[in-house]
């Protein structure tokens, strides 16, 4: 499951029209993007530790949005280097599930959340 790949302004383009995404998420994209070939939108092999230091977060935080942004399609893992000690290396990409995959993420992310809320106050 990969999106397809795209150069990083349309890239930007469709991610500023694409409603659902959360406003942390859409900021660890955004500032992976940076890190991307502006023609290809590949080669983003970016710190984790100095991004994480950047946007103060913990690395733990921007690890979990950057495997996020890979599931959701908007980024792709080219290069899996966990185990090497290095950065991965990423690319750019679009969704191909268009707006089902937004209701999708919606549904797997959102809606345990209103559903624990709403029946941990019910009084049974």
């Amino acid at each position: 499951m990969s999106g397809e790949p795209v150069g990083r302004f349309e890239w930007e383009q469709a991610l500023r029209e694409t409603p659902g995404i959360s406003l942390p998420l859409r900021g660890v994209l955004s500032l992976m993007a940076t890190h991307a070939d502006f023609e290809t939108g590949e080669s983003i092999k970016p710190s984790l530790t100095k991004m994480a230091k950047r946007l103060e977060v913990s690395r733990r935080t921007l690890t979990k949005h950057v495997g996020e942004g890979v599931q959701i399609e908007w980024l792709g893992c080219t290069e899996d280097n966990r185990l090497h000690g290095t950065p991965s290396v990423y690319r750019l990409t679009r969704p191909t599930g268009g707006e089902s995959n937004t209701a999708h993420n919606i549904y797997t992310y959102i809606f345990p959340y209103i559903y624990k809320y709403i029946y941990s106050r019910a009084y049974w």
